[in-house]
């Protein structure tokens, strides 16, 4: 499940912009793991930062754009 939690001002390479944020609740009975991942994005839709989690084995993965592409 997501939920757009709201508005808030994040640090990208030093530069603050005003930024939605979602977050995805992951659950899988099987295994009993669950996770939560975060994902940032402008008011275009772009998104800029995500913390992602994709197996119980692996770390958290953190990506940030720091230049949007033209």
């Amino acid at each position: 499940s997501s939920l757009n939690v709201g508005r808030f001002t994040v640090d990208l390479l030093g530069r603050k912009k005003n930024m939605h944020l979602v977050e995805e609740n992951l659950f899988n009975k099987t295994i009993n793991w669950k996770a939560k991942n975060l994902y940032w994005y402008d008011d275009d839709g772009y998104l800029w930062k995500s913390e992602q989690n994709i197996s119980p084995k692996l770390p958290t993965f953190f990506i940030e754009i720091t230049k949007r592409p033209l």
